[in-house]
């Protein structure tokens, strides 16, 4: 017995060793991917934690932080077997094996969980402002008090209508978490109502909701969200709260979306309406074919999108689509899902070809409504316009409402245009509460809002210059600001809005001759993406590939002008520069478009210290005398003539002074040649036309550290709102345009109408007030120079009988 205890005693040990090492396996192959016998990646769903419903149908889910995705070998050529490695996006089966000749993938979807994502409605500003706006790609933001924001969800036919929707938000710190709520109507159901708790964190919550149907859902979030200490215009940039968009949507099986073209149509809506660039991977791509097949996506993205190039090795955030290029011994494109949890599109190609997309790429999305073309001549509503009521609950308020004016219209003398503005504001808004109406940033009235409220107001009739507008694009914009009262408090609560303007508001802008400033405006409203291509003698890699982009980043025009093109450059390559008229140094163009380092602090080298000087006297000898002494008389008329001599005709005298101001204003324009008017001046990319006998030949030069996207972004803005009225254009950091316009007349498109000519004389005498001047006198002069000759011939005569 004593000589079996020992062994006992061994065997029980080594058995409690194998349990925990057991278990510890078994609770780590829970979490593995393991591959089905058919060959896909299955992923675990997280188990939720359970948590009190704070709301009826509500449940809290937690936090789950979106990480950048590493160079993954799903989006690698060749990565068969690869799934995707969480529910981001959309969900796709795997392609199959490489050798199967298929062109699409075959295999059936992931039985897993994804995400229908919730997208904006219409495009949102980048920079984070007073309402919403996309600070990062894929993330919303909603800034202020109270504000609604329109949303969309598609569901595709053959997925189930689910019961709920998964919201991930997070709000700032400042937000009253008692009475921060969002509330969220789908459809015409009734509306469900959440509470902003997220605080400094993402989180994500269930909510139960009806109404949703198959194809586009609307989706509005009414948003309540107070500051917790202060009231006024500034609280209102303190408050917000953040959607993550790749985490947010109605949850649907992996049966619903399959790796085809229609999968791959619904990726790359989704990548495109969170803001999020389209990743094209290749590595040894010809420029070529590589420019080929971004124009290809940029036609299927309908300019709505951009595109970035990078290599398959390289990290990049995760993605709903991306599109592989891989050299092979065979054209063929297939669909793939990969491990980031992007749809691939993989296209595969021998040297020099291109397999046929055209029966793989989605169809184009349809062209959306656009502005409407405000007529001139007639009263029209804002609603005609395309825009409703506009209603304002924060204590800061923007709303800028865009429209058309033709682009042939133009007016620069004295007309006057009228906005009949019907409006109401509430009752008791603290003193100082203002109304600023502006067009094109231009002020034109400002309203008092804390008199005489509660109740819709008559309507006012406010007249501007009509030279504010111009053809194109025209922004009208209300401006609310409403101190606190008290402003170191929290603000009351409000149960009506605080200004309402009305969509039956009119219009009227008087009509014009066709008529427009000669510039970059007319190449540039026809630049399509065929037309951007890199410049003769400039980096024939990289700048095929920065022309690629750009192209694939800018908006389709409404009429492409296939003549016009825009040759992309940088300052690396001198002899890519262009030639002509307007011609600038490299070192010029070094100094604009280099980026300006901070100053930093001048160290003095070591110098000996000074020795002093000898001394030296003077004494006065017995014949010298002192100076003389200082006389107290003032200054002769000499010195004063020659003040007033420097007064008046003086370099900063009164006709130096005079000449200068009717220089300025003998001309719209500027006087400085393109060299001077860069000087001093600091940028990321110039816009110019270099030879104005070839017009539609645009460059564009870019500096060392030009954000690629941003410019593409930056050339539709321009093209839109039509101000590049002169020759050249520099672009800033911050994405604003700085346009030269040298001394050019007005362009007369066609013949004007009988009544119109006079309108095209004060276009003209207003582009030049001292040439019409000129003209007036010369023309009274030779009016009357028939007269003088007539009374010197009837003189003449006289003195000849007398």
């Amino acid at each position: 017995m004593s000589r079996a205890a020992p062994l006992l005693t061994a065997l029980l040990a080594g058995v409690l060793a194998v349990l925990p090492l057991a278990a510890q396996s078994q609770s780590a192959g829970a979490g593995r991917i393991t591959p089905a016998a058919d060959g896909p990646v299955v992923l675990p769903a997280p188990a939720p934690e359970a948590a009190p419903l704070a709301t009826p149908g509500l449940i809290q889910l937690p936090p789950d932080p979106e990480a950048v995705a590493d160079p993954a070998e799903g989006d690698l050529p060749g990565g068969d077997d690869a799934g995707p490695s969480d529910a981001t996006g959309l969900v796709a089966p795997p392609a199959p094996p490489r050798d199967s000749g298929a062109s699409t993938a075959a295999s059936g979807p992931l039985p897993t969980e994804g995400l229908m994502p919730l997208l904006p409605l219409h495009p949102l500003p980048g920079q984070p402002l007073a309402g919403a706006s996309l600070p990062e790609p894929g993330i919303l933001r909603l800034t202020g008090e109270r504000l609604t924001q329109i949303m969309t969800i598609y569901l595709p036919d053959s997925a189930p209508i689910p019961e709920k929707l998964v919201l991930t938000l997070q709000s700032s710190i400042n937000v009253l978490p008692d009475a921060a709520q969002l509330e969220v109507t789908v459809n015409d159901a009734a509306p469900r109502t959440i509470p902003l708790d997220q605080i400094g964190a993402f989180g994500t919550v269930e909510l139960a909701v009806s109404g949703l149907r198959s194809g586009d859902n609307r989706v509005a979030l009414n948003i309540r969200q107070p500051h917790r200490i202060w009231c006024g215009p500034e609280a209102t940039f303190g408050v917000w709260t953040e959607v993550d968009l790749s985490r947010s949507g109605a949850p649907v099986p992996g049966a619903a979306v399959t790796p085809d073209r229609g999968g791959f149509a619904l990726a790359l809506r989704a990548q495109t309406g969170t803001g999020r660039p389209l990743a094209v991977l290749s590595d040894s791509a010809d420029p070529i074919l590589l420019r080929k097949v971004t124009d290809r996506i940029s036609e299927a993205m309908g300019g709505n999108g951009q595109i970035t190039l990078r290599s398959f090795y390289t990290p990049g955030p995760k993605s709903f689509a991306s599109v592989a290029l891989i050299p092979s011994e065979r054209n063929q494109v297939s669909f793939r899902p990969g491990s980031s949890g992007a749809l691939v599109m993989q296209i595969e190609h021998r040297p020099g070809e291109l397999p046929d997309l055209s029966a793989h790429m989605p169809p184009p999305p349809p062209p959306g409504p656009g502005l409407q073309v405000l007529r001139p001549g007639n009263a029209v509503s804002l609603g005609a316009l395309g825009h409703g009521d506009v209603i304002g609950n924060t204590h800061y308020f923007r709303a800028a409402l865009p429209f058309r004016l033709p682009d042939s219209w133009l007016l620069l003398a004295n007309q006057r245009a009228r906005l009949q503005l019907h409006y109401g504001y509430s009752a008791g808004l603290a003193e100082g509460a203002i109304l600023l109406v502006k067009v094109n940033e231009q002020t034109v009235r400002l309203l008092p809002l804390d008199v005489q409220g509660g109740r819709l107001q008559k309507p006012l009739d406010i007249d501007f210059q009509a030279r504010f507008l111009h053809g194109g694009v025209n922004i009208l914009s209300f401006e609310m600001m409403v101190p606190g009262e008290p402003a170191d408090a929290v603000c009351q609560p409000r149960q009506g809005d605080m200004l309402v303007v009305l969509a039956s508001s009119t219009l009227d802008v008087p009509p014009s001759p066709p008529m427009e400033l000669a510039g970059l405006i007319r190449p540039l409203s026809g630049l399509d993406s065929p037309g951007v291509l890199p410049a003769e003698g400039s980096d024939g890699g990289t700048m095929a590939l920065t022309a690629a982009r750009i192209s694939a980043g800018m908006a389709r025009p409404p009429r492409p002008d296939p003549a016009v093109r825009l040759y992309v450059t940088d300052i690396s390559t001198p002899a890519a520069l262009p030639a002509g008229p307007h011609r600038l140094r490299l070192s010029r163009l070094q100094e604009v478009l280099f980026p300006v380092l901070p100053a930093t602090a001048a160290v003095a080298p070591e110098t000996a210290a000074p020795v002093a000087a000898a001394p030296v006297f003077r004494f006065d000898g017995p014949g010298d005398e002192g100076p003389a002494p200082a006389t107290s008389e003032g200054p002769g008329i000499t010195d004063w003539f020659q003040g007033i001599s420097d007064a008046v005709f003086g370099p900063e005298g009164a006709l130096a002074t005079w000449r200068g101001d009717i220089r300025d204003s003998a001309y719209i324009g500027s006087r400085e040649t393109l060299e001077s008017w860069l000087e001093g001046r600091h940028g990321v990319a110039l816009l110019m036309r270099p030879d104005p006998a070839t017009p539609d030949a645009l460059w564009l030069v870019l500096g060392p550290r030009a954000p690629v996207d941003m410019i593409a972004q930056s050339l539709s803005d321009l093209r839109r709102s039509r101000l590049a009225s002169g020759e050249a254009a520099l672009l800033d950091a911050d994405g604003t345009w700085s346009v030269w316009s040298p001394i050019t007349p007005p362009n007369l498109l066609a013949m004007p109408a009988p009544g119109q000519w006079r309108t095209v004389l004060g276009n003209f005498a207003s582009w030049s007030p001292l040439l019409y001047t000129g003209l007036t006198l010369g023309l009274a002069l030779l009016s009357i120079l028939p007269v003088i000759g007539f009374l010197l011939i009837t003189r003449t005569r006289r003195g000849g009988r007398g």
